[in-house]
């Protein structure tokens, strides 16, 4: 605040950051950061590698810092410590970045022992596979992705498999070796984390960014769930369909991409021992801290923010709305969000879930709606070929209007591709050398053509000149 100079010191390397964040076309791209020595930034604690998070779905700034702080708060081990800084690359003014800590086995970050221990987050087998990252692949197209410099074996295979089983598992046992899930998750850590999640509708909840650790210093081996990572499209963020609702489950849906992976939250929300802690933890710790960040700590956010904020959108966002426009968008979430899991946990209202996949392939959306009541407002499907919205079990249209009294699972229905029949094929091999010379004589027509009329038009320029000059 004064202007004394933190840290001067030299990189070793700075490097993109995420996935979708890193590919959306967005110039204020977030990066990872490796100093070339240890340095305690902004007394967060000294450390190599640090996060740069740009932030940029998000014109509020503020939900990955707001999250963090508050699973601080909730007593989350080795939630990330995060601040905002104004950010400038070879002496040119870059945004508004979010300095964060990396989450790693180090001591100032996932404090456990240097042996023994794991680090590992939920990702996308397919994106690991093309990343070329050690994982384990435990459900469907579920990996985790090992953080720990720790090379697959088959005997961690079989833990995590062993681990899959049981949560799944009606009885919570894994059928294969009788172990329990209770005796191998921390069954607190697991409930305070998806409470975070399903408070904060985080529309990626179970699917990517999700950490857990072994302590090579706890005997019993157990999993905790944990740091805390990734809130762009949380707290009702406009940056993807699935937040149009606040009626809406992130953690309690069935499935995440398709039927084949089953979400570890979903699981265990079935059993009775987690789902009593979750409404117990919910009303006695959550629901408050989020009454006091709804009441004080998002107006001193936002008044911490406010200069940078106004800055940082005059370099990127001149379109968008203001930063203090989306902080009173997200108190609304926030407030609306507290009502609905208070009819659903506290009260123990009926609702029905209607679980809606834009795509094949696409993330899940899994309203909750009151017997009687109609499904929020549905998007358009992707591309040309979508008809509309269909019913998994009739195959009959969907209609929107119709009110709800069972669970439903609709999808985009498209256009069947038309057949390639025998006859067909033998005609396109047929005719082929015919089709590429025709094509290869346009190609040659066109290119003649504006050959001539490139010259045309220099001959236009240089008449016009001389009759100019003279």
């Amino acid at each position: 605040p004064d202007g004394e100079l933190d840290y001067s010191g030299a990189l070793e390397s700075i490097n993109a950051r995420g996935n979708v964040t890193w590919e959306h076309d967005h110039d204020r791209k977030p990066y990872s950061v490796k100093l070339a020595a240890q340095a305690d930034l902004l007394g967060m604690g000294a450390a190599q590698k640090w996060i740069l998070v740009s932030n940029s779905f998000d014109a509020s700034n503020l939900r990955n810092k707001a999250v963090y702080d508050f699973a601080d708060k909730l007593g989350l081990a080795f939630s990330p410590d995060s601040t905002w800084v104004d950010l400038y690359l070879n002496g040119e003014y870059a945004g508004l970045y979010l300095l964060c800590e990396r989450n790693e086995i180090h001591p100032e970050r996932v404090a456990v022992a240097d042996t023994g221990s794991t680090l590992v987050s939920i990702d996308i087998q397919q994106r690991m596979a093309r990343q070329g990252y050690p994982h384990v692949i435990v459900d469907g197209d579920t990996a985790l992705r090992l953080h720990s410099g720790e090379k697959v074996t088959e005997e961690m295979t079989a833990f995590w498999k062993t681990v899959d089983n049981a949560i799944q598992a009606k009885n919570g046992i894994d059928p294969v070796t009788g172990k329990h899930y209770l005796d191998m998750i921390d069954l607190d850590s697991w409930v305070r984390k998806y409470v975070i999640e399903e408070g904060f509708g985080n529309v990626e909840a179970s699917a990517v960014s999700h950490y857990f650790y072994i302590d090579g210093n706890d005997e019993t081996g157990r999993i905790y769930a944990g740091p805390v990572w990734d809130y762009d499209y949380a707290l009702g963020s406009s940056g993807t369909w699935q937040t149009g609702t606040v009626q809406a489950f992130f953690c309690a849906k069935p499935y995440i991409w398709k039927e084949t992976d089953t979400p570890w939250f979903y699981a265990l929300w079935q059993k009775e021992e987690f789902r009593n802690q979750v409404i117990e933890v919910y009303e006695t710790e959550f629901r408050p801290l989020l009454q006091q960040l709804l009441d004080v700590e998002l107006d001193l956010y936002a008044a911490h923010l406010r200069s940078a904020a106004r800055m940082n959108q005059i370099r990127w966002y001149q379109d968008t709305c203001p930063a203090e426009e989306e902080i009173q968008r997200i108190k609304e979430y926030l407030t609306q969000r507290m009502d609905f899991l208070d009819s659903v946990w506290l009260e123990g209202e009926t609702y029905y879930t209607v679980t809606a996949n834009r795509t094949d392939e696409s993330v899940v959306s899994c309203f909750a709606v009151r017997p009687g009541d109609f499904v929020p407002e549905l998007p358009g499907g992707n591309g040309e070929d979508a008809i509309g919205w269909y019913d998994y079990d009739t195959e009959e249209p969907f209609d929107i209007t119709q009110p709800i009294y069972e669970n439903k699972r609709i999808y985009v229905k498209r256009e069947e591709p038309l057949p390639v029949t025998e006859g067909t094929l033998r005609l396109a091999i047929r005719y082929a050398p015919i089709t590429g010379l025709l094509l290869i004589l346009l190609a040659i027509w066109t290119t003649d053509w504006s050959r001539r009329k490139g010259t045309e038009k220099q001959n236009h320029e240089r008449t016009k000149t001389n009759q100019i000059s003279a």
